[in-house]
């Protein structure tokens, strides 16, 4: 299942921005106007986010 964000998308996106994306979807999972058609698509977003920033806590910050 495809998410509505490409993975290069999300690699453009800062943490604080990957975050802010996350709360709103997480959101959007509870409201009663939601399409329940864009369930699995708003799903497999949140899937992907989580992968992102799971990648980048494995990467070790650039020496100072």
């Amino acid at each position: 299942m495809n998410g509505w964000i490409r993975r290069d998308e999300l690699r453009r996106l800062s943490d604080q921005a990957l975050y802010g994306l996350q709360k709103l979807l997480f959101r959007a999972l509870t409201c009663p106007q939601i399409d329940p058609a864009d369930l699995p698509a708003i799903r497999a977003t949140l899937a992907a986010i989580e992968a992102e920033l799971n990648w980048r806590s494995q990467i070790p910050s650039p020496a100072p």
